[in-house]
């Protein structure tokens, strides 16, 4: 919400100018939120599916609508999963919204939306149409709209599908970023420190080190790669200009692990302590 600004109605000129000049200001530290990538899926446009079993995916129709469709043919639930990655200009929030498709009658079956291996919505569906909308087969088929936003703030941002259904459908994707405001020194200092994130192959000699070793294991989770460690510790040294403050963001990936804490120093001092209880 913008506010108004009120004055005399016969205000002088020296006035009306400041009026204008503030409310310049108002309007230039607004937040915008922009369409940044948008898929109307005529193919199938670099959606990458993660199964080791058996599955049909591609472009169905379903009404007026193009539908990206999967079908996993496994009795294991959860077992085949869309996934992609987009890049993403500088921002502190991101928007999606799409069209979820319950194809072939749903009964309480679970969606899930993954953003960067995280869930950013979950929930049952159930199908309550009596019409037959996608060419599948004679079954209900329903859509449901789905919006969700999330504080965001790296370059590159990974969305995951995945249902406890055999079948299931997204179509109409939209994906905004909402920018930082424009005429602050926050929105400067988020401009120099937005680094890209690569989304090939990882330089194995980056310099992150265990025991003093440099580490050249490299793990890949579809178009995401990371550095690998078996021990239980990592560090990297870093030349800086000079500086008044410093920003970190890090991702940290726990495979097959009980319980265990994550802690991040910076100059040997604890920063960041991160508790892990998934197993």
């Amino acid at each position: 919400m913008i506010p108004f600004i009120i004055g005399p109605q016969n205000p002088p000129k020296y006035q009306t100018c400041i009026t204008l000049i503030t409310l310049f200001l108002i309007l230039q530290i607004v937040q915008s939120k922009i369409l940044a990538h948008s898929e109307s899926f005529t193919t199938i446009n670099g959606w990458q599916v993660i199964s080791n079993n058996a599955h049909d995916s591609r472009i169905i129709t379903c009404g007026a609508s193009n539908v990206l469709f999967i079908h996993n043919q496994s009795p294991v639930e959860y077992s085949a999963m869309y996934f992609k990655t987009y890049e993403i200009q500088p921002h502190y929030k991101i928007e999606a919204e799409f069209n979820f498709w319950t194809i072939d009658y749903w009964n309480a079956n679970y969606f899930i939306v993954y953003c960067d291996t995280l869930v950013a919505h979950a929930s049952f569906y159930s199908t309550t149409s009596t019409t037959n909308l996608c060419a599948v087969s004679n079954l209900y088929d329903e859509s449901f709209l789905i919006n969700f936003q999330k504080f965001h703030y790296g370059s590159t941002v990974s969305i995951s599908f995945l249902s406890s259904s055999e079948k299931f459908g997204i179509s109409d994707f939209k994906l905004y970023i909402h920018e930082c405001p424009q005429l602050d020194v926050i929105h400067a200092m988020i401009k120099v420190s937005f680094d890209s994130r690569s989304m090939s192959t990882i330089n194995t000699m980056k310099g992150w080190s265990t025991n003093d070793i440099v580490s050249t294991l490299v793990g890949n989770i579809v178009d995401i790669s990371y550095h690998k460690f078996t021990g239980n510790s990592i560090t990297k040294e870093i030349t800086l200009n000079q500086h008044e403050a410093i920003s970190v963001y890090i991702r940290v990936m726990v495979f097959n692990s009980d319980s265990t804490k994550i802690y991040i120093k910076i100059d040997d001092v604890l920063i960041s302590t991160t508790s892990y209880t998934d197993g």
